[in-house]
């Protein structure tokens, strides 16, 4: 197993070409936004096993995410 660890610009690009070629992904985030919502949803329509750790924070961007 690879495992590879990226922070800092750039990382949406690293993330977004990696995820749709993936079976299972695991995202560990403070905040999800509704559009990050509505893609994970979307990979788990076809088959992509989808793990999501995040905080319950009141952030009003985040709570909209979760809702979806």
């Amino acid at each position: 197993m690879s495992i590879e660890v990226r922070c800092s610009r750039g990382l949406r690009d690293f993330v977004l070409k990696n995820i749709y070629s993936s079976r299972k992904i695991t995202i560990v985030s403070p905040w999800i936004s509704e559009e990050t919502a509505k893609m994970l949803i979307d990979l788990t329509s076809v088959g992509v096993k989808v793990s999501l750790i995040t905080t319950n924070d009141p952030l009003p961007s985040h709570v909209k995410g979760l809702s979806m």
